[in-house]
């Protein structure tokens, strides 16, 4: 279920071109927290008894945030992906991925009760599989979806 939660939230987020194709409600703006920052110095013993060499280097918690998303997203892409391909060939059909986009749309925050007519969902995943099969192969790879759910 945190899965889903996590992958539901991420392809909210992801999926900004979608977001606006569909009548999805808008979530509130919420204020940004200010950037955490991270100083880490580092000293080089200099030879003879010299003052050693000093470098400061300072990462934002902003920066990192990122590459943690998208690591938490292909996680849950590797262990659920054999789920949703039925047939086991390594990639997602049209269908197949219908499925799991349209459980995603449902478990979404956004979407909590929400009804939406069954031409205006197959509409939506046929964009959002458009989108998504980057080599336009006729079928998602992981790859390709980790990146589409990662934004």
């Amino acid at each position: 279920m945190i899965r889903t939660v996590l992958l539901a939230s991420a392809f909210a987020f992801a999926s900004p071109a979608l977001a606006q194709q569909t009548e999805m409600p808008a979530e509130p703006m919420m204020d940004a927290p200010a950037e955490a920052t991270t100083e880490v110095v580092t000293e080089t013993p200099a030879p003879d008894g010299a003052m050693p060499d000093t470098a400061t280097t300072t990462t934002t918690a902003e920066a990192t945030a990122p590459a943690n998303a998208t690591t938490q997203v292909a996680q849950v892409v590797e262990a659920d992906f054999p789920s949703y391909d039925l047939d086991k060939n390594g990639e997602l059909s049209q269908a197949e991925f219908a499925e799991w986009m349209l459980k995603l749309k449902a478990a979404s925050p956004a979407q909590q009760g929400a009804t939406t007519a069954e031409a205006d969902l197959k509409a939506w995943t046929g964009q959002a599989f458009a989108q998504a099969d980057v080599d336009k192969s006729q079928a998602v790879s992981k790859g390709e979806l980790t990146t589409f759910l990662s934004g």
